[in-house]
């Protein structure tokens, strides 16, 4: 069914925190030409990868030409339409990026910095109010306080200014405030108490500075934490799009300078554990403060797979050059024998169940120790193994390893030897190289005792 009506264009958000102004934007255009009747398009926009938190919904839908005119707060245009007879489309509307998010991101950083940055000052007043010399602690005291009150001054009214924006954003934008406006009041508060509890140039007395130190200290905690709260995940993001996938991110490390006690770090990756759309391209592990870099290419992570295997086929490759390698090419003494392929390739195959069972009882391990803030193998086995693909390669490499150390020293390898190998395969590939290096040292000693005239 086709007729003619009024193009409704509305871009609609959901999640946290929404970061254009444009949102909720409802564009009309009058359109005289027969369009199809309910066109539903979803679109990913590029603007989503700057944040996780929201996504865009475009929805285009023809409806009949209004009976009444519409309100002046909905004006409606009327395009200018051809003679001509053919039917023209509708350009789509241009959409001008909103940097408010970006900057009210930037904002709440800068307040965070100033904050720190009152905390250094702090914790030298401090230091001079623990002197045990009433004497020197007096003339420290003055002193520092002569000049962190300076420092203090500056502070102020550079988060009193940035605060201020913070609020006139948020006012521009009912999007933001609908997100933030909250975040926007506890800053406030936070620093109405922080600066009603800063020393002024009339404290002298240590008692008196001392006994407001703890709320202060608490206070300017909490409102980095508030600031690290929101700013962080965006950030995160950044800096995993710059890694491989299946390499980690210390994240404490990281985020060590914007949010510097631990506990708060860790409340923020619980956080993103019990949010994990938040982060675009990773996977927590709050146990161990990493972050994982994944692919969102569903093609790269089924690549992660095709890699596995190609790997473990190339085991096979090499049991059957070992095993024929000799007879091929005629070389005397060759330590593997080619009716041996069959023995090798059943031994590799146990080799490689015992290492699967390996990993499987630990992951089961770890799954029934409740460790609900790891990330476990059992929950997602495609990411997991997406994730740990250069371990997973480099234990096929063990295994591979594995095999041919059995190879060149037992002559006769039954299942049972090949299963507990791999199950335990990392000291048997230490105990196989270890040997290695011992011959090759013995028979590197006797090729020179030979060549020695």
């Amino acid at each position: 069914m086709k007729t003619e009506g009024t193009i409704i264009v509305e871009l609609a958000s959901g999640g946290y925190p929404f970061p254009y102004g444009f949102a909720g934007l409802k564009l009309l255009f009058l359109n005289s030409s027969t369009v199809t009747c309910r066109q539903v398009i979803s679109m990913s926009s590029k603007q989503t990868r700057k944040n996780p938190f929201w996504h865009l919904t475009r929805k285009i839908a023809a409806m009949p030409p209004p009976t009444k005119s519409p309100p002046p707060s909905r004006p409606v245009f009327t395009p200018k339409m051809s003679s001509a007879p053919t039917m023209k489309r509708a350009a789509p509307p241009i959409l001008m990026e909103d940097a408010s998010f970006e900057r009210f991101m930037g904002l709440i950083r800068d307040v965070r910095v100033e904050a720190q940055n009152i905390a250094k000052s702090i914790a030298d007043i401090k230091k001079a109010c623990e002197l045990t010399d009433k004497k020197v602690r007096d003339q420290e005291l003055k002193a520092s306080l002569e000049h962190n009150l300076k420092i203090f001054n500056y502070n102020k009214s550079q988060v009193q200014n940035r605060i201020t924006e913070l609020r006139n954003l948020a006012e521009a934008n009912s999007q933001i405030y609908d997100l933030h406006g909250d975040e926007i009041v506890i800053l406030e508060n936070l620093w109405e108490r922080i600066v009603l509890n800063l020393p002024s140039s009339s404290t002298s007395d240590a008692a008196t500075v001392l006994s407001v130190m703890p709320k202060l200290e608490a206070d300017l905690r909490e409102l980095i934490f508030q600031a690290g709260y929101a700013t962080i995940p965006p950030r995160l993001n950044q800096h995993l799009k710059q890694l491989r996938p299946g390499r980690t991110l210390d994240f404490h490390g990281t985020f060590e300078d914007e949010l510097p006690n631990r506990e708060d770090r860790v409340k923020i990756l619980q956080m993103l554990y019990q949010h994990p759309l938040a982060v675009e391209e990773g996977i927590i592990d709050v146990e161990n403060g990493v972050v994982y870099r994944a692919s969102k290419n569903p093609s790269r992570r089924l690549a992660s797979f095709g890699l596995i295997v190609a790997t473990f086929l190339a085991g096979i490759g090499i049991i059957f050059a070992l095993a024929n390698l000799g007879s091929s090419l005629n070389l005397e003494n060759w330590p593997v024998n080619a009716n041996r392929f069959t023995e090798l390739l059943v031994g590799y195959l146990f080799i490689t169940i015992g290492g699967a069972v390996h990993i499987g009882i630990d992951v089961l391990k770890q799954a029934r120790a409740n460790k609900s803030q790891s990330f476990l193998a059992i929950e997602d086995m495609v990411l997991w193994i997406h994730v740990k693909e250069l371990s997973i390669i480099a234990g096929v490499a063990s295994l591979i390893v594995g095999i041919v150390g059995l190879a060149l020293l037992t002559q006769k390898i039954d299942w049972a030897t090949a299963f507990f190998v791999g199950y335990s395969i990392d000291s048997f590939v230490d105990l196989f190289l270890q040997r290695f290096t011992k011959t090759v040292a013995t028979n590197t000693d006797a090729i020179k005792q030979s060549l020695t005239p």
